[in-house]
């Protein structure tokens, strides 16, 4: 019994080697294979997180039209700008009020920005605000007049101020932009939105 039971063994034995013998090239295949999936889904990782970057980029881009157009439509009339520069996360302007009544025109501005959908309502901030002569402001009389035409120089507010755009700006700015006439950034956004690569 002791003996049958051996050789049943030793067949069994030899029954599983030839298995494995005949199953080695089908694992082999499936090992290449399973390597490859891992391989595959690492590129594919890497190139969705590649697309979501882009499209973060291609949304984080502040449209100068857009920025410009918005910025000529809030400003007043009795302001004058000297500076604006588009930053990654803000915008950095200063100009020119006249006096007497330069702080209401700055702060009249401030409003305007806070209350505009490319700004967050609490991040523009005056950062200063000075009285100066025009003269002492960069301007100067034209060439050839006399300094006895020259009426008394006025008095002018320099400012300089900051405002934050917004995080999600692109959602919040799409409409705006084809009104300001920035058509192809907003169909840009919009396809970037319909194909889920917005945050």
């Amino acid at each position: 019994m002791v003996l049958l039971a051996c050789l049943a063994a030793l067949l069994y034995l030899r029954w599983l080697e030839r298995r494995e013998l005949l199953l080695a090239p089908a694992a082999a295949v499936y090992d290449q294979t399973q390597v490859r999936v891992e391989k595959t889904d690492q590129e594919l990782r890497a190139l969705q997180s590649s697309n979501r970057a882009l499209a973060q980029g291609i949304a984080g881009v502040r449209s100068g039209s857009a920025v410009l157009k918005e910025i000529s439509r809030v400003i007043p009339g009795s302001l004058q700008l000297t500076k604006l520069k588009v930053l990654s996360s803000s915008l950095e302007l200063s100009g020119l009020a006249n006096q007497p009544l330069g702080l209401e025109s700055v702060n009249g501005f401030l409003l305007q920005l806070e209350g505009s959908p490319f700004f967050k309502p609490d991040g523009v901030t005056l950062v200063k605000a000075v009285e100066t002569s025009a003269l002492n402001a960069g301007t100067s009389p034209s060439p050839g007049t006399s300094p006895a035409a020259v009426a008394p120089p006025l008095q002018v507010l320099q400012f300089d101020l900051t405002a934050m755009f917004p995080a999600d700006l692109a959602r919040l700015t799409r409409s705006r932009l084809e009104a300001l006439g920035s058509i192809g950034l907003a169909r840009r956004l919009a396809w970037l939105d319909r194909e889920g690569l917005l945050p």
